[in-house]
């Protein structure tokens, strides 16, 4: 019932607030998750690799049932910033998509001040608040599938994940 699936970087070695990130990635959501067989859908930059609710990070999340603390229940993406706990949420046009692979793209500046979100290349939003800046706030990226009720298997296709950093300075 209270399962995950992950893939991700696996450790929190990168912070916001000196180089340019990008985080990219291609998935599918198979099923609606529903709720009998609930389920939340994280994909981006996050620092807890097994829980639904983030401590820091800038994301994607699919949680039609409004599982995550403060999100919307909504089929919808949902594009998120989170410093030190404290969330904004930003419920977005574009509803998850059961048969076609999904380009997800997160970009953040190199000052931090700013996260752009797109879908299939199309920009659903930008966040200038709760984007986590300081040396304590640390992250990896990937993607994770939490399953929340339920004992039906639900999937996550993935085509690819890509994160590239590009340095403002020399190193």
């Amino acid at each position: 019932t209270n399962g995950g699936y992950r893939y991700t970087t696996g450790s929190n070695a990168f912070r916001f607030n000196q180089d340019i990130f990008r985080y990219e990635g291609r998935v599918r959501v198979n099923t609606n998750s529903d709720g009998t067989q609930t389920f939340q859908v994280l994909a981006g930059f996050f620092d807890t690799f097994t829980a639904v609710n983030q401590v820091d990070g800038a994301y994607f999340l699919y949680d039609s049932q409004g599982v995550s603390t403060s999100s919307a229940a909504s089929g919808n993406w949902q594009i998120v910033t989170v410093s030190n706990s404290v969330r904004t949420f930003t419920t977005t046009s574009v509803a998850i998509d059961n048969t076609n692979l999904q380009k997800l793209r997160i970009d953040v500046n190199a000052a931090g001040t700013s996260v752009d979100f797109y879908i299939n290349d199309v920009n659903v939003g930008t966040h200038t608040t709760n984007i986590p800046t300081g040396s304590s706030r640390l992250f990896g990226n990937g993607v994770y599938l939490q399953k929340s009720a339920g004992t039906t298997a639900r999937t996550l296709d993935v085509d690819y994940l890509y994160m590239k950093t590009k340095f403002t300075t020399p190193r």
